[in-house]
């Protein structure tokens, strides 16, 4: 007896986040020049990319050199709530990365990084176009 199992992903180019935000959540965008890194784990099912900056990031997945704000959560155990100014609060899951584009740009903006898991905020501050930030759980630092 054979068996065949197909698996389906879909994914939207574009999520809006609430109506209030002005940022815009650019997850599994897939292009004819959409280069997919290789994930750093031994298996199939980390999601996360080998990209070394954010900028590399920015420019793999979505063919950005600008208004590109790249995050990454490197924990194996935590998820990360990434909450901007006046907008919506973006989630990324344990060992994956995400990037967000302004709607009106700006070379900079304001977030707040929290770990859902322990309740504790892990960051305050600027997060930089290009750069974003890359996350442990614990601690962020510019991901340049």
């Amino acid at each position: 007896m054979k068996l065949t199992v197909l698996f389906l992903i879909v994914a939207s180019p574009f999520i809006t986040l609430p109506a209030q935000a002005n940022v815009t959540r650019n997850h599994g965008k897939t292009s004819t020049n959409f280069a997919v890194l290789p994930v750093k784990s031994s298996n199939n099912f980390s999601t996360i990319y080998t990209a070394q900056t954010g900028k590399q990031y920015c420019e793999q997945v979505i063919g950005s050199d600008k208004n590109c704000f790249p995050f990454q959560n490197t924990s194996t155990t935590s998820q990360m709530n990434v909450q901007f100014d006046n907008a919506g609060i973006l989630n990324i899951d344990r060992n994956f990365s995400d990037v967000i584009q302004l709607k009106d740009y700006s070379q900079s903006t304001h977030v707040v990084v929290s770990n859902p898991d322990t309740y504790s905020k892990i960051y305050d501050g600027l997060v930089s176009d290009m750069v974003g930030l890359t996350c442990d759980g614990e601690h962020c630092r510019p991901w340049n």
